[in-house]
């Protein structure tokens, strides 16, 4: 299974998604690592939600190397208009052992 590189945009459950990764601290609040992914004219939440989530699972799935493990901290959608809708999530590294 390929790595998801970060700063693209993929075609995830028919819908097109740009993400990216965001310094530690650079918004109020958000520390550790944390992405954020933007969906455009998906005002259904459930749509936004099922395009999401599978590249929020496979980051979580590609962390788990040499003994360590992303953990999700946090989650929020800051932006929810007509045509953006913008996801924010943060982990931590957690040892797997």
């Amino acid at each position: 299974m390929e790595k998801l590189t970060t700063n693209l945009t993929v075609n995830s459950d028919e819908t097109e998604v740009s993400h990216g990764r965001i310094p530690s601290g650079l918004i109020k609040g958000w520390n550790g690592i944390v992405f954020w992914f933007a969906t455009h004219d998906r005002w259904d939440s459930d749509r936004h939600e099922a395009a999401v989530k599978p590249l929020i699972d496979k980051l979580i799935y590609d962390s788990e190397d040499h003994g360590v493990r992303w953990v999700k901290t946090r989650i929020a959608i800051p932006v929810w208009e007509q045509y953006c809708q913008i996801t924010l999530v943060s982990f931590r590294v957690r040892d797997a052992g």
